[in-house]
């Protein structure tokens, strides 16, 4: 006879299995949220571009053809300025709502990261994949970089979720891991581009192999199957090639082909050399770089004990191996394109802790070494790091950084050699430590982002500008190639701005027939600086300054310097105290 207590006890066992994560997430999420508007964005990286193309769009009310600068602009997909969009439209333009989509994202990244560690390996860890990936400093900076990577990495951890899913069920429950399988590759192509797609691919193509999963493999071919990506995608890509001529050729063959053998026109990216993207990757692995070999030694060890054992290394390896390998061979590479690899250590790294306690005895102690490492990584770090960043130019005027560099070390050595000490008896303690400390730290890492930001944004035109007398004066950008560096001004003055076209800017296709709207020549903007009161704005440090210098003649002020940008004006140098 059953009784109502043992159909019961199932749903409560699943129940109390949710609360360590969501108190982890909720404790997480709420550390994360810590001041989030609490600084400008920031030129570089595009948090003001991604920004102000959203608020452009509430503006204008036309949520298919993205602008910047009023003028269009179709380098991108549109999901992450809709979702900007949207927090901009409940909650007013202002620095918290453009976070906040990043955030948000960041935060369900957590929750599948515990979901996938669950599937994969159990409970254990899944809590502590979700530990590891919270500790990383480059979790926290995405969640407040107002770009699509973040996006992304989440479409790509959800989509190899759903896989698993898939491959572990069968009938109506398979069918819906597949068309959730969709979902997440949809919202990754409507993120970052075809990109999105690519990235889960060599994953899942290496599953399918390692395990001939034939019948899968029919079924996620099946192009009937496919009806509700087609349903996500394809409607604004057709829209936006409707309403703009020139954008499928731009957005397929440049954006994508093109830009993936550098050869994109206009090349408005600089990409870095290959040792500097892994490097890279590494660093974005801190605090858990010293763990990278024997993390990937122990995953590859697993692959030869036997198939049940060999499914979630080869699904993790060539997670992280396609992800890596793919950009290495781009010549376009850009630092963090290596972040949809992370989420791939984290479990890795995690099943290795779990696996602590049940190692043998010259394991523990192997182990125990890198933890013992990783606390002399910090102290290190905390005697080395503040001298460099007094010693970098750029970074002197934010003077209370090295202090803020000391404390953060600090913070984490004193956890890591805690978690040292607890080693011998609760090694499974070491990722929730260094989290929890990573966690205390963060008024710490967010004093120091505003204390850079000031350095990097041109909210502080803003302030300049109010000291110029008499009417306003016309502004203009000495625009790069990359123009869409002008985002930020945009986004502070809440104005269209005047560009020099930038010297071998070759226009895309669909900006063909805006170019005249966008763009004054070196000319015009004589006759604009002789006839009328105007302020240049341009990069102090760009060679581009350098070669205006010739065509603003007569007497000017140096306004000063806003972050990135200096301003110069045309008025007379009594107007204005301090003028040259």
């Amino acid at each position: 006879m059953v009784t109502g207590d043992s159909t019961a006890e199932p749903l409560a066992r699943q129940l109390c299995g949710w609360i360590a994560p969501t108190v982890a997430v909720l404790v997480i999420g709420m550390a994360f949220f810590y001041r989030l508007g609490g600084y400008p964005l920031f030129d570089e990286p595009n948090d003001a571009q991604y920004a102000e193309v959203a608020r452009e769009m509430v503006e204008s009310g036309d949520w298919v053809t993205p602008r910047l600068n009023y003028v269009v602009f179709l380098n991108k997909p549109p999901l992450l300025y809709w979702l900007i969009s949207s927090a901009f439209a409940v909650s007013g333009v202002n620095e918290f709502a453009a976070r906040l989509p990043g955030l948000l994202v960041t935060v369900g990244t957590l929750v599948l990261l515990y979901v996938m560690g669950r599937e994969l390996f159990g409970r254990g860890t899944g809590l502590l994949a979700l530990a590891v990936y919270a500790s990383m400093p480059s979790t926290f900076f995405e969640a407040r970089t107002v770009r699509p990577d973040g996006l992304l990495t989440a479409a790509t951890l959800a989509a190899l979720l759903a896989f698993v899913l898939a491959l572990r069920s069968d009938g109506r429950r398979r069918r819906h891991a597949i068309w959730g399988l969709q979902v997440a590759l949809a919202v990754g192509v409507m993120a970052k581009g075809i990109v999105g797609l690519l990235l889960p691919s060599f994953p899942i193509v290496a599953v399918l192999i390692a395990e001939r999963e034939g019948r899968l493999f029919r079924q996620l071919v099946n192009p009937a199957r496919w009806w509700p990506f087609l349903l996500l995608v394809v409607p604004w890509h057709a829209l936006a090639a409707w309403r703009n001529t020139g954008f499928l050729w731009d957005y397929v063959v440049q954006q994508h082909f093109l830009f993936f053998f550098d050869r994109k026109v206009p090349r408005d990216s600089v990409p870095v050399a290959l040792p500097v993207f892994w490097g890279a990757f590494f660093m974005r692995l801190f605090p858990w770089t010293v763990f990278a070999p024997v993390t990937i030694w122990h995953a590859t060890k697993q692959l030869a004990r036997g198939p049940r054992a060999r499914f979630p290394p080869v699904l993790l390896l060539s997670w992280i191996g396609g992800v890596l390998a793919f950009f290495s061979l781009s010549p376009a590479r850009l630092e963090h394109y290596a972040l949809p690899a992370l989420p791939a250590f984290a479990l890795l790294l995690a099943e290795l802790l779990h696996r602590w306690p049940d190692e043998t005895v010259t394991r523990q102690r192997v182990l125990r070494v890198h933890v013992a490492a990783l606390a002399v990584v910090f102290v290190a770090a905390g005697l080395i790091v503040p001298g460099i960043l007094q010693s970098h130019r750029w970074l002197a005027p934010a003077q209370e950084l090295p202090t803020l560099a000391r404390l953060y070390f600090t913070i984490l050595a004193v956890a890591s050699g805690a978690a040292l000490i607890m080693s011998r008896r609760r090694p499974r303690l070491l990722a929730p430590v260094i989290c929890t400390a990573a966690l205390l730290s963060v008024p710490v890492v967010h004093r120091g982002l505003a204390a850079i930001a000031p350095l990097d944004t041109s909210a502080s035109v803003v302030s300049i500008l109010a000291t110029v007398p008499g009417d306003d004066p016309t502004l203009v950008f000495d625009a790069p190639i990359e123009y869409q560096t002008c985002a930020g001004l945009n986004y502070y003055l809440r104005r269209k701005i005047a560009m020099l076209r930038p010297r071998g800017f070759a226009a895309p296709a669909y900006l063909h027939p805006y170019e005249d709207d966008l763009f004054i020549g070196d000319d015009s903007f004589v006759d604009l600086w002789q006839r009328q009161p105007v302020i240049l704005i341009a990069d102090p440090l760009a060679a581009s300054l350098r070669a205006r210098d010739g065509i603003t003649r007569g007497p000017f002020v140096v306004l000063g310097d806003a972050g990135t940008r200096r301003l110069l004006w045309n008025g007379r140098p009594s107007a204005v105290a301090g003028g040259q």
